[in-house]
């Protein structure tokens, strides 16, 4: 009989053998759970305004319609990062005003009990930071710095639509996709529209001789064309009317403002207390300019709200507001004591808009 030769190669891939009561292989391993970029969740806006900005603005309670800041105001974001790969590879959060590539570090805060997008929190995967951004002028007022990359940049001052954007670095420093953008206008302009029904001076018909009283035969019209959406209070005041002639009434030359001319006045659905009439307030620079939630009512440089609370006890100031691109309309009465003798054309109506 033939005989055959088997011969068995054993190969250390995946079989192993040994003339002893063990064996040992090894085969190679490997894993790749993926770099998963992290989320951004804002969990809180706010805008930082009246008595704690710097200037201090008019504005003492938290009340912003849209999105634009003033010198001195602070935008503040309170943000969750959350990053599948663990909290350890969340390195910093930074807010940015791209028009200057101005840039804030966000600081570390108490993470919240939950974020709307987020979900609950995960103290293995989140991260919770506050960021807070400063606006500056529309003009820039520093000193050069003989740098002219910097010199261009700051030059470029704060003014218009500019986006505000949220971004995350990882541990390594390094910017990922992560990001949050919203656009925000800096330092807008406000701007008023004054006119007459007419195009005429306030101008009053023939005295009532039984009464002495007399209406205005115009109206004053107001168009709020601030830029960036600005919402206005608007408040009235005005100056005695005195004649070039010589007159009086009823013991000088002057009709005065406060004790005989009233005022009422409409925007929209707002109307002067229901609709009765109003003194006027005389104008002075040196006064204050206050928007208040007590009782008392807001006054600015002698002037009083347009239109004038229809509440009777407490004053609400989301009354006088004047709406962006929104229209105001004025119209006033006048009384002439006895003796009143001289023709009283020598005055001035004041219309201030304040920003909300």
């Amino acid at each position: 009989m033939k005989k055959i030769l088997v011969i068995l190669v054993l190969m250390t891939l995946g079989i192993s053998t040994a003339m002893a009561h063990e064996v040992t292989s090894e085969i190679g391993i490997s894993a790749n759970p993926g770099d998963e970029e992290p989320k951004i969740c804002v969990y809180h806006r706010d805008i930082v305004i009246g008595y704690e900005a710097d200037p201090v603005g008019i504005n003492i309670f938290d009340y912003r319609t849209s999105n634009y800041m003033f010198a001195g105001e602070q935008l503040e974001f309170t943000v969750v990062v959350r990053d599948p790969n663990g909290v350890t590879d969340i390195g910093f959060a930074r807010l940015k005003n791209i028009v200057t590539n101005n840039s804030v570090i966000c600081t570390p805060t108490t993470l919240p009990a939950s974020c709307d997008g987020l979900g609950a929190k995960n103290t293995l995967t989140d991260k919770a930071f506050v960021c807070l951004l400063t606006a500056q002028p529309e003009v820039d007022l520093t000193p050069p710095t003989n740098n002219p990359a910097m010199d261009d940049k700051d030059e470029m001052g704060w003014y218009g639509p500019e986006q505000v954007k949220i971004v995350v670095e990882n541990s390594g420093g390094v910017e990922t996709s992560a990001t949050h953008v919203e656009i925000w206008w800096f330092n807008p302009a406000l701007a008023l529209s004054v006119t007459t029904s007419d195009d005429q001076a306030i101008h009053f018909e023939d005295m009532d001789t039984q009464t002495r009283y007399a209406h205005s035969e115009n109206n004053l019209e107001i168009q709020n064309l601030a830029e960036g959406g600005v919402n206005m209070w608007m408040f009235l005041a005005g100056t005695d009317l005195t004649s070039p002639t010589g007159g009086i009434c009823p013991d000088t030359n002057a009709l005065r403002i406060e004790q005989n001319m009233w005022y009422r006045a409409w925007s929209g659905t707002q109307w002067t207390s229901n609709e009765g009439w109003v003194s006027m307030g005389k104008y002075n620079q040196d006064d204050s300019c206050v928007v208040t939630t007590q009782s008392l009512v807001g006054h600015c440089y002698g002037g009083k709200p347009v239109p004038y609370p229809t509440t009777i006890d407490t004053y609400d100031p989301l009354e006088n507001v004047l709406t962006n691109q929104g229209t105001l309309g004025v119209e006033f009465k006048i009384h002439y004591p006895t003796p009143c003798i001289g023709t009283y054309n020598q005055g001035t109506l004041s219309i201030i808009g304040k920003a909300i």
